[in-house]
């Protein structure tokens, strides 16, 4: 009835299997997060100038650390794990948490997130920026709280429960949250049975 079309048959969609050679090029996530790869492809004719080519086919170029690293690295920031033990830099950073938590939670009840920051069972982690240097009995360079989480760990139970956990409104976008997670992990993975 009509007139038959040429259409270029792919393996894939004509049902023939790929070799190996024509599978997809397959990395981890965490590579691809890592870099990006920019793909020369040279057609040539000369075994030289393919030997060449494939050397110099793949350039690397480096992802980007989040700002997070980068401060970490070079210690505008720091990771304290606190909890209330009546010291007086632990009430500092722990009512700073306290704050943080009720300013980028404002549907939960205050009292009730004052009574866990504060509960002796639970531990807070937090990363907090140094005005200055600080030094608790003097008054002077009170550190800034950018984020937190609150925790409960169940040792028995090798297992932990995060009861809070927040990143001030204008630093969200620094990847603190993520971090601060990692951190987190590793806590409870080095102080666990």
């Amino acid at each position: 009835m009509g007139t038959p079309t040429s259409q270029s048959a792919s393996p894939a969609s004509s049902g023939i299997k790929r070799t190996a050679i024509e599978e997809p090029n397959t990395t981890t996530a965490r590579e691809t997060k890592k870099t990006k790869s920019v793909h020369v492809h040279i057609h040539d004719e000369s075994t030289d100038r393919n030997e060449e080519a494939a050397s110099t086919s793949l350039q690397i170029i480096p992802f980007p650390e989040k700002p997070s690293i980068n401060e970490e690295r070079n210690h505008e920031i720091s990771y304290i794990v606190v909890n209330n033990d009546s010291h007086p830099q632990s009430t500092i950073i722990l009512t700073g948490l306290k704050c943080l938590f009720q300013k980028q939670l404002p549907k939960m009840p205050k009292d009730y997130i004052t009574r866990l920051v504060f509960d002796r069972t639970h531990l807070s982690l937090a990363i907090i920026k140094q005005q200055q240097q600080f030094h608790p009995h003097e008054g002077s360079g009170t550190p800034e709280v950018l984020s937190g989480i609150t925790f409960r760990e169940f040792r028995t139970r090798q297992f932990a429960e995060i009861v809070f956990c927040a990143v001030t409104s204008h630093q969200q976008v620094k990847g603190y949250g993520a971090h601060l997670m990692a951190h987190l992990k590793d806590y409870v993975r080095a102080t666990g049975p």
